[in-house]
Order: C-alpha cells, then sequence, then structure tokens
C-alpha cells in the first residue's frame, strides 16, 4: 500500500470515530499528520466527524492540532465555530494554538466546512 493510500485510510477512520483502525493504520505506517488532497489531517477528519474519542487517542500519539487545511482551517476552528464544546476543552487542554485563524480573521464564528 503506498503512503497516499494508506494516510487517506487514516483520515476516513478517524471521520467515521473507528479509533481501533486508527491504531492498526498507524501501526501499518500511515503519517500521522498527513493530510488529503484539501489539506485535512486525521485529527481535523475526527473533529469534522465529530469524534471526540478518536480527537483524544490523536492528541495522546502526538497529533499536531494546530496544523491548517487548504482553507485555513484547524480543529479548534473548526470546532469552536461548529459549537463543539468537548472536543474544544481537549483541544486547549492539548495546548491549541487560540492565536490562529483561518481564511478572515472574523471567521470564528462561521463553519468552513471542507
Amino acid at each position: 500500500m503506498n503512503e497516499t493510500t494508506i494516510n487517506l485510510r487514516l483520515i476516513q477512520a478517524t471521520e467515521r470515530g473507528d479509533t481501533a483502525a486508527v491504531l492498526q493504520v498507524i501501526q501499518a505506517g500511515a503519517v500521522i499528520n498527513g493530510c488529503d488532497d484539501r489539506g485535512r489531517t486525521p485529527v481535523l477528519a475526527a473533529v469534522h466527524g465529530r469524534r471526540a474519542g478518536t480527537v483524544q487517542a490523536l492528541i495522546r500519539l502526538g497529533a499536531d492540532i494546530n496544523l491548517q487545511n487548504n482553507r485555513r482551517d484547524n480543529p479548534f476552528l473548526y470546532a469552536g465555530a461548529e459549537g463543539l464544546l468537548g472536543i474544544l476543552k481537549l483541544l486547549i487542554d492539548a495546548g491549541a494554538d487560540t492565536r490562529l485563524t483561518c481564511r478572515s480573521s472574523a471567521c470564528w464564528w462561521m463553519p468552513t466546512r471542507t
């Protein structure tokens, strides 16, 4: 399996919240901070899927929670825009950079679905 394929499998597993598959794909060589063609990392995909348990597992494994996608969105910004308070707390406790902004400095209140 090539790197692009295995990283895509990781992102798909995180979005589904299949934490067991996430761990398996990482052990098989997926890059924890790899991204898809939209720039989504596994942790951002888990936030998009509203999968707090998977977000927490990725944080424990060392995922970079401050990476931004092609639209300059990141897990913290998306969770805040969507009102995902449990995930937002996980991200803040893990050291999310609250100074990052997305494509508009006023976008903290707007969902930026990708």
